[in-house]
């Protein structure tokens, strides 16, 4: 069965183009990409290591579950933190229609976290793009761990210069397709299973 959904999903990432990834940046480093392709229109695609990137998100689904477990019912927060405006305004959207928004905070800096009132809730950050600051190795000693959180992912295409050891989704954040994806797994997790039936 394992090898059935594994499989599957993979299949599925082929499908919804989350291998290809299109730049004509010059200077970003897919440190999992492993052919460039040139096409007559002169597109430059990349093509990332499907099983890297399988195995990037099947770790992202078990932090949601983690979060989300019916048998060991916990208080969760998740942050995200983004410093692309649209891309905000887009997860809000999202966040509100499907009335998940009371399990997330969206920030375009560094959430400021109370540690008084998350004291026994579980917290996921969830980082996407490059909003960090010019020190980040220690900017995320000095505010994830002093925060407690010890769940973060992020995504973004290019690799981070110093490696920060997260949970990492490496792809192009531009491409909303790819971003909508990823929140109907979030909805998926998270939200009530009675209104999966609800949307379409």
């Amino acid at each position: 069965m394992s090898k059935q959904l594994s499989t599957m999903l993979i299949k599925q990432l082929i499908d919804l183009d989350f291998p290809f990834v299109k730049t004509e940046r010059k200077g970003e480093i897919l440190n999992s990409s492993v052919l460039r392709l040139n096409l007559k229109n002169k597109n430059q695609f990349h093509i990332l290591d499907l099983f890297k990137l399988n195995s990037s998100l099947k770790q992202f689904i078990r932090i949601l579950y983690l979060l989300k477990n019916p048998k060991v019912p916990t208080d969760f927060i998740i942050y995200i933190w983004c410093n692309n405006q649209y891309i905000r305004e887009l997860i809000e959207l999202f966040l509100v229609e499907y009335k998940l928004s009371k399990y997330f905070v969206l920030c375009d800096y560094f959430p400021l976290i109370s540690l008084t009132e998350t004291k026994d809730k579980q917290k996921f950050l969830f980082v996407l793009g490059d909003p960090w600051t010019e020190k980040p190795s220690q900017m995320l000693e000095a505010r994830v761990l002093y925060n407690k959180i010890f769940l973060v992912s992020s995504l973004n295409f290019k690799q981070e210069r110093p490696n920060l050891n997260l949970y990492k989704i490496q792809n192009d954040l531009s491409d909303y397709k790819k971003l909508l994806v990823l929140l109907v797994i979030i909805e998926r997790i998270i939200g009530d299973p009675k209104n999966h039936n609800l949307k379409k």
